[in-house]
């Protein structure tokens, strides 16, 4: 009896929090856009969404509450940056709209404290030893100071808002406010530079010494986390811009997932077709771009004019006709170096239908 008052009790702060966040999110809507608050709810959505599944259904993990304030404070840096933004007479010619401004700025960043706290916590919501304590302890503490200082301080602006033509009229000047900037900045340092990474120190950790289910829990987060740190300096080096941290939401996604152990063993067939189609795209650009560049020279040498279509095409032909033998070849690779098991069952049953043939 006791136990279903508590899952109750659970449930209904559940809703509370999700229904109160999520029109937050919707107040936000109201007001016009801007860049950066599409991607504050293209970020806080999945994880209202997931930490809202994973509260429910699992009331003790700490890791949906977590989720859930994480979209909070997305939800209130969303509807703060809109409300700033659409002033009837220019940005900050609404009421109120100086501390709306602040409050969004420097709380997105502290907020990652929750976030982080959610790696040293996954997937059972216990930290991994005694010995990371002091590392959740400071988390805690970076992440609440971060608000307290950020409040103070006004330089962060000119780095969050540099197109804007008006800044938010600071809140406090004088010696307090530069002494704040100086904790702001080395707070937000200090979590994504130093906490940030012994979190993901942890979960590698985690996985390493894990076995069974767990291990299978453990993979899901760490696909993510491989993906993001491929997705993010690439889009960085290639398009000049940070558009792989739009691939945030995979984290809460595949944490979801594994701590609801809803198709838990499903990632390793996701983590094959991973490897083997990402390696066979790899060869197959190279081999097109050698294919067109070898083309286009002959036909250059050929006709004055040359025929780059012809190049192209020829290309794409060649490309077609070896996309079937590299994919069994990087198939074949792949299981032999990472699926070691899954390679000598297969050769096994080979081995075994040869004979069968042959008597």
């Amino acid at each position: 009896m006791i136990g279903g008052m508590k899952t109750r009790t659970a449930s209904r702060l559940v809703w509370a929090l999700s229904t109160s966040i999520a029109a937050v999110f919707a107040i936000g809507l109201l007001w016009p856009n801007s860049e950066d608050s599409l991607f504050l709810s293209s970020v806080g959505l999945p994880f209202l969404v997931v930490g809202a599944f994973v509260a429910r259904q699992r009331p003790k993990n700490p890791i949906g509450w977590l989720f859930l304030a994480f979209s909070g404070s997305a939800a209130v840096a969303f509807t703060g940056m809109r409300y700033w933004a659409s002033g009837p007479v220019g940005a900050g010619s609404r009421p109120g709209a100086a501390l709306a401004a602040s409050l969004a700025i420097h709380l997105w960043h502290p907020s990652f404290s929750l976030f982080i706290l959610s790696f040293l916590l996954f997937p059972d919501g216990r930290l991994l030893s005694r010995r990371w304590v002091w590392p959740a302890r400071v988390t805690v503490a970076l992440g609440v100071l971060g608000v307290v200082s950020g409040m103070l301080e006004h330089g962060f602006y000119k780095e969050f808002l540099p197109n804007e033509p008006v800044l938010p009229a600071p809140l406090v000047t004088g010696p307090v406010a530069d002494v704040a900037a100086i904790v702001f900045s080395f707070c937000v340092l200090a979590l994504v530079g130093g906490v940030l990474v012994l979190s993901s120190l942890s979960t590698f950790l985690r996985f390493r010494r894990s076995v069974g289910a767990v291990r299978q829990q453990m993979k899901w987060v760490m696909s993510a986390i491989v993906l993001l740190a491929i997705a993010i300096p690439g889009s960085v080096f290639f398009l000049s811009q940070v558009y792989g941290v739009y691939l945030l939401p995979l984290i809460p996604i595949s944490a979801g997932i594994a701590i609801l152990r809803y198709r838990l063993f499903d990632i390793d067939v996701i983590i094959n077709r991973a490897l083997v189609y990402g390696a066979l795209t790899a060869a197959l650009v190279l081999v097109y771009a050698a294919s067109v560049v070898a083309m286009g020279a002959i036909a250059g040498a050929l006709s004055p004019e040359g025929n780059n279509n012809l190049a192209v095409a020829g290309s794409t032909l060649v490309v077609a006709a070896l996309f079937g033998p590299f994919r069994r070849n990087v198939q074949s690779f792949i299981d032999r170096r990472f699926y070691r098991h899954k390679y000598d069952a297969e050769q096994t049953v080979a081995q075994f239908s040869a004979r069968l043939r042959d008597q």
